[in-house]
């Protein structure tokens, strides 16, 4: 499943109060660091989740826009060295 599939179907899932948050932010993170692994590279990643951000933000759903930014942040490792997506 693509970073923007995951996403979209995170979003719907917290809308709908199928998914908690939380297990919004492990599912797509788990879906980025798939991603990752698979085609290594973290720009065109970030640029995606920065993308699906924005739309969060014009759509006012404040909780589904801290679950992205929190994944951006395991990419770029702004975050416990133990979340970290990438090696430093």
């Amino acid at each position: 499943m693509s970073v923007v599939a995951e996403y979209r179907e995170a979003r719907e899932a917290v809308r709908q109060d199928r998914f908690t948050p939380d297990e919004a932010r492990v599912g797509l993170r788990e879906t980025v660091a798939k991603d990752l692994e698979e085609h290594g590279e973290p720009e065109v990643v970030l640029a995606v989740l920065d993308s699906l951000r924005r739309k969060a933000r014009e759509e006012g759903r404040s909780v589904v826009e801290d679950v992205v930014m929190d994944v951006m942040d395991y990419v770029v490792g702004w975050c416990n060295t133990r979340m970290r997506l990438l090696s430093s």
